[in-house]
């Protein structure tokens, strides 16, 4: 049918029809913010320095990073779903109320606690600063509340904020342990509102110097719970399709199949590897390329040396890690279809040269174009329809992306994602399944029903494996991507791969290039030229091969799968016999190359035997150095708590208990170990130090999703005594509005009641007021003079209430500052090293099996041997898994359902149960051949 010119014209025009639907609907049928952007990158940083030397701001010879995009993606979802709709969130930023979209520019110097990052609307205009200063610096002198609010309000003034539209809703003060004392304002806007949620401005005044304007929105603590509970349906949906994937299409067909194939030598590995080498190297490189942006997030206490280090072996790790795990993927696809599809060309060599200048490469080829206009149409006039259907939801986005600008080559972003999930999906979703489908029609029959059932099948847990977008209704993806899923898996079953994944590449580059074609940066030009480079390189190798070798009607009969060989059989290994005859001659040189290497492979087993039991005794063994040992069991625990909660006045009869153990070896812990020896230590575990203790929550994985917020916290000492009752309420929970002397002598009365403590022996730290909906929370914080006067680090005492109820009072060591940069320093390369070894360990882990696969293959491995030792470990590991599933609960959150969150982790178990007991027989039975050759 495709050599004639009909269905080509048909298909040419409802590709250029999809091009021009794309075109003309796109605006109306994305939800697209649009934004003003006439401040770039470079203007932004000036400005920044410009404003760092006007106010004095530390470090004075910073280094600088920016970035571009959302203050708060909650916001959005918020307003969209609950708060007028999309024209609302636009609205907003129309009329400067909330700025959606914002430049920050940090600037920072290594080793330093004192940085600064400065905000600016996509116009340009200053719009927040925000100052991190050491917590030893006394400052130039402290102010009393009414002078810190006129601060306050000169900063708001020399900001562009008009405070006669707020009125003031929070007032706090801090006292760090240099002596400054910071004090804290939060405004609220009194002429626009947005459903329940406010607009808000917090100004900080640290000293006699503002250290801190943001805007911000308060978004209701219940819509933050509706939406992660609307969220989880899009979670279970994505991972049932993620169950099927792995265990149906991962395990079952592409390692079932390719071990299968690999027994009969069908295998073609060395262009799988290259191309998997190719794909994961591109996303190493889009690490390295990020390199600009990831300044943002680095910790000035960790030394540029070693962050840069944790960049490139990330980048590395993925590279090394990525390339054999794709090119399995890869193998086993091409290997599959190869076998499945003998009316295929070979996907290895399509483009070969006088396979490219044929008719068959030219058709599959331009078809994977033009289908590119058709999806762009399709995708274009099926949110045109769902944008208005009542329930149908999908967030505004920005076209506009400087960030991308900002990395060293936008265009890898675009090129690599797109070449990564083209090349692996197509072979994991449609090459793996309906290939086996294929092989099993040829065994059993039913041809159709095997073949079309697995092109369906392969669709929907394709686009179900997308549903965890923020996107509604929860099926919404499953919807919109199931048509083209099936159109692609159509294109294979008649045409092969190389089309869909063609056509999957160009679509995603289409998408992912917008940013770059809507910007008018400087130097822009070159990044599209590659892009469209990239997206036509297919069709150009075509057209050059047409050119070299001249075109062809048809492809050379090697080409396709049915002409594919298998090489020929290796010899099998010599065996070594048990004895030798009398009067046989010396061994041979190659007889004694053999010996030495089974010498070298036994030694490797040991050697592994001892590092991997010496290893396994270090961590079973290790002394907890002074800690008490537990001795309350976990029913113990739980009873304690219920009978501590009943006390109280909790009724916790439906709650559901969960049951924890922490270590107590905390930052804390470290300090006072490291710096007052473990005397101080052993005198304050118990009391500042929690020590080796049970948690115990109470939760109600039933009630509304607005209530699940509400949990109690008990916690215990080793020996199941309460140290601890917590009380976490839902922001909404109604509550006294007490003044902030009220709430001070509520506070000492609770340390008091607790503690034995009166308020003479403490100084008090800290007074944080937090205005609820329909209460007045407190945070009262108070050093203890009596513990560890003689060290910087501080002996502190917390009390927190809401309203008038006592929800928590605690006891805790500040730890220096000073001290925790040193740590996090030194953590940081401790954590680059671990990754590395890591790193090398997983490698090791990952050629074993490869040589025990193909060890196998070649039926050299003593399959019995594998399948007891797989079965024991896997014993093993499952009692395991049981023994620890109350701790695996145990941290469950209640804002996801119960059942959801079980069957995540349980099949997480299942599969590292799976691959490590797999491991372990492969292990056990290649060590067995090494040591008994």
């Amino acid at each position: 049918m495709m050599r004639r010119p009909g269905p080509w014209i048909l298909f040419g025009l409802l590709g250029a029809a999809g091009v021009v639907v794309a075109i003309r609907f796109f605006p109306a049928a994305f939800p697209i913010v649009t934004l003003d952007l006439a401040m770039d990158r470079e203007a932004a940083v000036v400005r920044a320095d410009t404003l760092a030397r006007q106010y004095g701001w530390d470090p004075p010879d910073a280094r600088t990073a920016a970035t571009f995009g959302q203050t708060d993606p909650e916001v959005q979802s918020y307003v969209e779903l609950e708060a007028g709709g999309r024209d609302a969130f636009v609205e907003f930023a129309e009329r400067g109320i909330h700025q959606p979209y914002v430049w920050t520019v940090r600037r920072f110097q290594e080793g330093a606690v004192e940085e600064s990052q400065v905000r600016f609307t996509p116009a340009g205009e200053p719009y927040g600063f925000r100052l991190r200063l050491s917590e030893d610096d006394p400052g130039s002198g402290n102010l009393a509340e009414a002078e810190a609010r006129a601060v306050a309000d000169g900063t708001a003034a020399e900001w562009g904020v008009d405070l006669s539209f707020f009125d003031l809703l929070e007032s706090s003060q801090e006292t760090q342990p240099g002596g400054r004392v910071d004090h804290t304002f939060v405004f609220e806007r009194m002429d626009a509102t947005v459903e329940d949620g406010r607009f808000r401005l917090r100004i900080r005044v640290a000293g006699e110097r503002a250290s801190e304007l943001a805007h911000f929105v308060f978004v209701p603590e219940a819509f933050s719970q509706r939406y992660r509970d609307m969220r989880s349906r899009n979670d279970a949906i994505a991972f049932a399709s993620q169950s099927v994937f792995v265990v149906l299409f991962l395990l079952v067909g592409g390692v079932g199949g390719t071990a299968f194939l690999m027994r009969k030598r069908l295998i073609v590995w060395r262009p799988a590897l290259v191309w998997g080498a190719v794909t994961a190297v591109l996303l190493g490189l889009g690490i390295v390329n990020t390199l600009p942006l990831s300044w943002m997030g680095y910790d000035p206490a960790v030394s540029v040396q070693t962050f840069l280090a944790q960049q490139l072996v990330l980048a590395g790790a993925t590279a090394a890690l990525g390339a054999p795990l794709l090119a399995f993927i890869y193998l086993a696809g091409e290997s599959l279809g190869r076998r499945a599809f003998p009316g295929h060309l070979q996907q290895w060599r399509f483009w070969s040269p006088q396979v490219a200048a044929s008719m068959p490469a030219l058709g599959r080829t331009a078809g994977a174009y033009l289908l590119l206009g058709t999806q762009l149409g399709y995708v274009v006039l099926f949110y045109l329809a769902t944008s208005r259907l009542e329930g149908w939801w999908s967030p505004a986005e920005a076209v506009v992306q400087p960030d991308l600008l900002a990395t060293a080559q936008p265009w890898l972003v675009a090129v690599s994602t797109s070449l990564f999930a083209a090349f692996w999906e197509e072979s994991a979703f449609r090459a793996i399944p309906i290939a086996c489908a294929a092989l099993l029609a040829a065994r059993y029959g039913r041809k159709s029903l095997w073949i079309w059932g697995a092109v369906v099948l392969q669709a929907v847990v394709f686009a179900a494996g997308h549903a965890n977008y923020p996107q509604q209704p929860a099926y919404a993806r499953v919807v919109e991507l199931t048509v083209p899923a099936l159109l692609w898996g159509v294109i294979y079953l008649y045409y092969g791969l190389v089309p869909t994944i063609l056509s999957h590449f160009t679509y995603n580059l289409s998408l992912l290039s917008i940013p770059l074609f809507a910007s008018s940066a400087p130097g822009i030009l070159l990044d599209r030229v590659v892009v469209v480079a990239a997206g036509l390189a297919p069709l150009l190798i075509v057209v050059g091969a047409r050119l070299k070798v001249g075109a062809r009607a048809k492809a050379p009969e090697w080409a396709y799968n049915r002409a594919w060989k298998p090489p020929a059989a290796e010899e099998p290994d010599a065996e070594v016999e048990s004895g030798a005859e009398a009067g046989a001659e010396s061994p041979t040189p190659e007889v004694s190359s053999a010996a030495r290497g089974f010498l070298a492979r036994r030694k490797l087993v040991y050697a592994l035997g001892v590092i991997g039991v010496s290893a396994w005794g270090a961590g079973a063994f290790s002394d907890a150095g002074g800690a008490p040992r537990l001795t309350a069991t976990r029913s113990e625990a739980i009873a304690v708590a219920v009978d501590t909660l009943e006390r109280r006045g909790h009724a916790v009869e439906s709650w559901t208990a969960l049951a924890q153990v922490a270590s107590g070896r905390g930052d804390a812990d470290q300090y006072v170990f490291d710096e007052a020896g473990a005397e101080v230590y052993e005198s304050l575990l118990g009391t500042h130090l929690s020590g080796l203790r049970w948690i115990v929550r109470f939760v109600d994985f039933s009630a509304d999703p607005e209530q699940r917020v509400e949990e109690l916290h008990v916690h215990l000492d080793a020996a199941g005594e309460p140290l601890r009752l917590r009380h976490i309420l839902p922001e909404a929970r109604p509550g006294a509005r007490l003044e902030e002397e009220d709430a001070r002598v509520a506070a000492l009365a609770a340390i008091q009641a607790r503690y034995g403590m009166a308020p003479e022996s403490m100084d008090e730290v800290g007074a944080v007021q937090t205005a609820r909906p329909e209460r007045t929370d407190w945070r009262f914080t108070f050093e203890d003079r009596a513990v560890l006067s003689e060290f910087s680090g501080e002996a502190r005492l917390t009390v927190l209430l809401a309203g008038d109820e006592i929800v928590d009072v605690t006891r805790f060591v500040n730890v220096p500052e000073e001290w925790e940069l040193a740590r996090r320093d030194g953590e940081a390369l401790r954590n680059l090293l671990n990754l590395s070894a890591a790193l090398v360990l997983v490698l090791g882990f990952a050629g074993a099996c490869v040589l025990s696969v193909v060890t196998w293959a070649r039926r050299g491995l003593d399959t019995r041997l594998f399948v007891r030792a797989a079965l024991l470990a896997a014993v093993a590991l499952g009692l395991g898994q049981a023994n620890s599933w109350p701790a695996t609960e145990a941290i469950f959150s209640p804002a996801q359902p119960w059942g959801l969150q079980a069957g995540i982790a349980a099949f997480g178990g299942f599969l590292g149960l799976l691959v490590g007991a797999g491991v372990i027989g492969l292990g056990a039975a290649l060590a067995h051949r090494w040591l008994g050759e």
